[in-house]
């Protein structure tokens, strides 16, 4: 119990402060920020999950989370994406730094960065190009297989997690993913400390893959059952797999319900602290205390 409240006031922290912004900043989480040409932002555009679009003006800080950025305009400080693009236009004039981390950074001929340009596009894919979801759902399935293969009981383990406490689960994910995002945002912001952020990233998608992979898992078991099948683990994860990834294709609902599940496998993983607290799987109640001896 005492690190889901200590978790929990994280999370407030960090929705406090993030309430707190100065005026003149744009904050966007999930939602496109786009600037036009005559708009001047007067402080920070930050935008979480989602791209920024820049034909005007943004008076410091530049900064795209989980999207890509793109410039056209004079920038007082840093153009940064994590896990995106940076797209420097004719007009873009950076006065600092211009950054992408897990992604590529491009200029066109007349676009000026004060100080240095940097990318680290070290990942196969990023977040700020489109794909098809129907290939990440067949990347997901593959992952969740090696999973499955490296960590048997550590996958069983959370599983049986998320079947014990789905809603537990799904609050713990809540808070996780708002803690976590409003985190890296203010990470990245500083722009020194954006290899910090990145580091987040990934425990992230690594504790969302190891949770997805476990709901995946739980979903193919019942149907399996349904099925009446005799149970495997390799076949409940592909059938599991698949149907996750057909729902989530679908308009509203899959969106809905990616946005339910992935909130539940982060909790499970972060929660069962990737399947190795084997001995107590109900994160919620308080450890016994050792009996006194005598």
């Amino acid at each position: 119990m005492k690190y889901l409240v200590g978790f929990a006031v994280l999370s407030l922290l960090l929705i406090a402060a993030a309430s707190t912004s100065q005026e003149g900043d744009q904050v966007s989480f999930g939602s496109d920020i786009n600037i036009a040409e005559s708009q001047t932002v007067p402080r920070d555009a930050v935008c979480m999950f989602c791209s920024i679009r820049d034909n005007g003006t943004v008076g410091r800080d530049l900064v795209a989370v989980f999207g890509s950025a793109t410039v056209n305009g004079p920038v007082g400080r840093d153009a940064t994406a994590v896990f995106g693009d940076v797209h420097l236009g004719g007009k873009a004039a950076v006065e600092r730094d211009a950054v992408a981390v897990g992604g590529n950074l491009s200029k066109d001929a007349g676009a000026t960065v004060g100080r240095d340009s940097t990318s680290m596009g070290f990942l196969p894919v990023h977040f700020g190009l489109s794909f098809s979801p129907f290939w990440a759902a067949g990347g997901l399935i593959l992952v969740s297989l090696l999973l499955l293969i490296l960590f048997p009981t550590q996958l069983g383990t959370t599983m049986v997690l998320i079947e014990n406490r789905p809603f537990a689960s799904f609050g713990l994910g809540c808070l996780g993913t708002l803690a976590g995002s409003f985190l890296m945002i203010f990470l990245a912001i500083t722009v020194i400390l954006i290899p910090v952020a990145l580091a987040v990233g990934l425990v992230m998608a690594a504790a969302w893959a190891f949770g997805w992979a476990a709901l995946a898992l739980l979903v193919g078991r019942r149907l399996l059952d349904r099925a009446n099948q005799q149970p495997n683990p390799l076949l409940a994860v592909v059938a599991g797999g698949v149907l996750l990834g057909l729902i989530s294709v679908v308009p509203v609902l899959g969106f809905l319900v990616a946005l339910v599940a992935g909130s539940v496998a982060l909790g499970a993983a972060g929660g069962s602290r990737f399947g190795t607290r084997r001995s107590q799987t109900d994160f919620f109640r308080l450890r016994e205390p050792p009996a006194e001896q005598t």
